[in-house]
């Protein structure tokens, strides 16, 4: 991936905005971040398992963005394969605000995951942990909008910590809501938890089921983010604080700390 490439696929496709400055400013596991001037963003997935994600971004965020109460990068642009490149890519709005995960520390059915939790969770209070929550009774209700990937490094915060926007929806899809509802012990407090759940239970009736899934879920995301975090890495730092929400005050082993 090259700011070349990036540069020759808006001169072809966007040659109104191909004169902007072009600056890369994130590298994702999927896509890499362009920031275009100053108010557009191009998103371009960097490797073939991410393209179909970016063509979920351009089908649906148009339907959804006027039904949702914070703002997302609803593609302005939806970017066709071009010039050797092969895949859809997209410029959005530029969304302003920081990763949630720099104020941390400095789907599909839970089943499907098991194998690959149980084979990263490192001592027995955890595997205890997510057979329990991971037993829950499964989503009995009508599917429903999830983002899929709902962690801090995916919501965007101001100065004050206020929730500004929620990026990469490549994800979307529709299930149980208890994936989503994991991101209550991945970003927030005890205190802003009990808000958030008493929110959502006010305004879905989802029952005690439903919260002992996002635990699991939860519990999966940590897990995954312990295993690819380096050390003083935002995925660490998520790793960490998660697990202290979900297991009380004890730091997750071999993890830095708050």
């Amino acid at each position: 991936m090259t700011d070349e490439l990036v540069r020759a696929l808006l001169a072809a496709q966007c040659p109104e905005l191909a004169g902007l400055p072009l600056r890369r400013v994130a590298n994702g596991w999927d896509n890499v971040m362009y920031r275009l001037g100053d108010r557009h963003a191009v998103r371009i997935p960097r490797r073939r398992l991410a393209a179909p994600l970016v063509e979920h971004e351009q089908r649906w965020l148009p339907v959804l963005a006027p039904h949702l109460p914070v703002p997302v990068p609803v593609p302005l642009h939806a970017g066709r394969p071009q010039g050797g490149y092969p895949w859809c890519w997209s410029v959005t709005p530029w969304l302003d605000g920081v990763p949630a995960a720099t104020r941390l520390a400095g789907g599909g059915p839970l089943e499907a995951r098991r194998e690959a939790v149980l084979a990263r969770v490192v001592d027995a209070t955890e595997r205890a942990a997510w057979e329990r929550w991971s037993g829950a009774a499964p989503w009995g209700g009508p599917p429903m909008w999830i983002h899929g990937d709902l962690h801090p490094l995916n919501l965007l915060v101001d100065e004050e910590g206020r929730l500004g926007g929620v990026v990469d929806f490549g994800d979307i899809t529709a299930g149980d809501p208890s994936y989503d509802l994991a991101v209550a012990w991945l970003a927030l407090e005890a205190p802003e938890r009990a808000v958030f759940t008493g929110v959502v239970d006010g305004a879905h009736h989802h029952g005690p089921a439903t919260w002992e899934r996002a635990r699991a879920f939860a519990l999966s995301m940590v897990s995954l983010f312990r295993s690819v975090g380096e050390p003083g890495s935002p995925e660490e730092a998520i790793a960490a604080f998660g697990l202290r929400q979900l297991l009380g005050e004890r730091p997750a082993p071999g993890a830095t700390g708050r």
